[in-house]
Parts: structure tokens; C-alpha cells; sequence
């Protein structure tokens, strides 16, 4: 029985714009739209927190896309 708590950030510039959160047990998807402006770097950042029955916590995975500049 573990459950996970994931979140993912927008970032631009380095700055977070949009965070969105999902949790629970099994698969976790986020599957979102958000417009952007012209003239920066983009950044997507994700990280969770993953709980055994206990409540404690296991793994903390982290994954961060490359920057994407939009023009």
C-alpha cells in the first residue's frame, strides 16, 4: 500500500507560474493546458512524495525538463 503526492510547477525565468497536484494510490497523471508568453525560458518540474501504509515517507523522486525559450 503506498500512495504518492505529485506536484508539477511551471516555471519561467526560474520563477513558479502554475503548480498543479494530484495524489493518491497507483498511476498519477496531470494533464494540462496553461498559455504562455513570448520572450522566456520555460521549465516543467516535477516531484513527489511517496508514502508507505504507515504514512512515511520512502522516495521523493524529482524530475525537471529541459528549458524551453519560447519565441
Amino acid at each position: 500500500g503506498y500512495t504518492a503526492d505529485l506536484t508539477v510547477e511551471l516555471q519561467r525565468d526560474g520563477d513558479t507560474i502554475k503548480t498543479w497536484t494530484a495524489s493518491g494510490a497507483g498511476t498519477l497523471e496531470i494533464e494540462k493546458t496553461y498559455a504562455v508568453t513570448m520572450g522566456h525560458d520555460y521549465q516543467l518540474v516535477a516531484s513527489a512524495k511517496v508514502k508507505n501504509s504507515n504514512g512515511t515517507i520512502v522516495d521523493r523522486p524529482y524530475l525537471a525538463s529541459d528549458f524551453v525559450y519560447y519565441d
